[in-house]
C-alpha cells in the first residue's frame, strides 16, 4: 500500500485480502450486508463515518491506515504468515523467541519471550468477550475473560467466566467454573470446585476444595480436603485436614491431624489435639480436651470433657463436666439428622448468594 494517497476502497480491499477473510465474513463481523462491503471495495459507496473506528479495529490498523494504507510495520504485524513464509522485514534474524497474540486472525500484540516472565494480555477493550484463552506458558492478563483459561504455567487475571487450568499457580478474581492448579490458588468466589497442588486462599466455593497444603476460604458447598490446616466458613459435607481445623458449621464429618474449633457438626469429630465446637451429630474422639454442645454418640478424650447432653458413653483421661440440663445418654438418635439438614440448608443459601453476586460481573444470573 502506498502512503500519501487517499484510496479507501482499495485499502479496505487489500486489508481484507491480507486478513484472509471473505466479504461475507467482514459483513457478519460488522453487522452489515455483504453488498455494502462489496460497494466499499469497488468505490460505489463509502463507509459511514461512524463505521470507520469499527473497521479500523477489525483490521487492526488506525483510521489513517484505512485512508492512506497501513504502514509496513502495521501491516506485517497483523497478517498471520504461514510456517514457511519469510518473517516480516522489521523483525531481526536473531535467536530470540517471539510471541504473537491473535484474536482469530487479528493481531493483538507482539512480544519478545523472556524466561520467567509471564505473557501479558490486555483484554480491557474486550470486556464483553466470550472467547477462550490457551497459553503454552504463564500469563498475566489484564481484564475479564468470558470463557476458559488454560496455561502450561501460572495465570494472573481478573474475572473468568469459565474454567481455569494452570500448571503452576492461579491468581485471579471470580471464576465461573472450576480452578485446577499445579501450585497455589488465590482467588475470590468460585462457582465450581478448586483443586491445588499447594495452598488455597479464596472466597466462597460452590463445589469442593482439595489442596496439597492449607486452605483459607469462605463457605464451601462440598467437602474440604487439605494437606495442612483449614480455616473456612461453613462446609456442606466433610472436612479432612492434616493440621488444625477452624471453620463454621460442617454438614458431615471433621477429621484433623491437630485441633478442631468449629460450629455444629452433623457427623463425627476426630482430632489429634483438643476439640471446641457446637453440637455434634455422632461421636467425638480427641487427643486433648473436648468442649462442645450436645453429642449424639460417645465422647472420648485424653483430657477434660465439658459438654451438653451426650447420647452415648464418656471416656476421658481428665474431668467430666456436663452442662445444666444435659446428661449422659440423653441426646436423641435423630439428633445428627436434624443437624445435617440445618447445616446443608445454611451452607447452600450462603453459596447461592455468593454466586448471584458473581453473575453480576458478566451480566448473567450467576451459577
Amino acid at each position: 500500500m502506498e502512503n500519501g494517497n487517499i484510496n479507501i476502497s482499495e485499502n479496505i480491499r487489500l486489508l481484507r485480502s491480507a486478513k484472509g477473510v471473505s466479504q461475507e465474513t467482514v459483513a457478519q463481523a460488522l453487522g452489515i450486508s455483504m453488498q455494502a462491503v462489496s460497494k466499499w471495495e469497488t468505490g460505489a459507496s463509502l463507509p459511514d463515518i461512524m463505521m470507520l473506528p469499527r473497521l479500523a479495529e477489525y483490521y487492526g490498523v488506525t483510521i489513517d491506515g484505512l485512508f492512506y494504507g497501513a504502514d509496513e510495520k502495521e501491516a506485517s504485524a497483523c497478517v498471520l504468515p504461514s510456517l514457511t513464509a519469510e518473517a516480516p522485514s522489521d523483525i531481526p534474524d536473531d535467536d530470540r523467541l517471539r510471541i504473537v497474540q491473535f484474536l482469530g486472525r487479528r493481531c493483538l500484540g507482539v512480544d519478545d519471550w523472556v524466561d520467567g516472565c509471564p505473557i501479558k494480555l490486555d483484554l480491557t477493550p474486550y470486556k464483553d468477550n466470550e472467547f477462550h484463552i490457551e497459553i503454552r506458558g504463564s500469563a498475566d492478563i489484564e481484564g475479564d475473560i468470558g470463557g476458559n483459561v488454560s496455561a502450561g504455567d501460572g495465570v494472573e487475571c481478573g474475572n473468568v467466566g469459565g474454567n481455569v487450568s494452570a500448571g503452576d499457580s492461579v491468581d485471579c478474581e471470580n471464576v465461573g467454573g472450576s480452578v485446577t492448579a499445579g501450585d497455589g490458588v488465590d482467588c475470590e468466589n468460585v462457582a465450581g470446585s478448586v483443586s491445588a497442588g499447594d495452598g488455597v486462599d479464596c472466597g466462597r466455593v460452590a463445589g469442593s476444595v482439595t489442596a496439597g497444603d492449607g486452605v483459607d476460604c469462605g463457605d464451601v458447598a462440598g467437602f474440604v480436603k487439605a494437606g495442612d490446616g483449614v480455616s473456612c466458613g461453613s462446609v456442606g459435607t466433610y472436612v479432612d485436614a492434616g493440621g488444625d481445623v477452624e471453620c463454621g458449621d460442617v454438614g458431615g464429618d471433621v477429621t484433623a491431624g491437630d485441633g478442631v474449633e468449629c460450629g455444629e457438626v452433623a457427623g463425627f469429630v476426630k482430632a489429634g489435639d483438643g476439640v471446641s465446637c457446637g453440637s455434634v451429630g455422632t461421636y467425638v474422639d480427641a487427643e486433648g480436651d473436648v468442649e462442645c454442645g450436645d453429642v449424639g454418640g460417645d465422647v472420648k478424650a485424653d483430657g477434660d470433657v465439658r459438654c451438653g447432653a451426650v447420647g452415648g458413653g464418656i471416656s476421658t483421661g481428665g474431668t467430666i463436666e456436663i452442662s445444666s440440663g444435659g446428661a449422659e445418654g440423653e441426646a436423641g438418635e435423630d439428633f445428627g439428622n436434624r443437624l445435617e439438614r440445618n447445616i446443608e440448608n445454611s451452607v447452600r443459601r450462603a453459596v447461592e448468594d455468593a454466586m448471584k453476586s458473581f453473575g453480576d460481573v458478566f451480566g448473567g444470573d450467576g451459577k
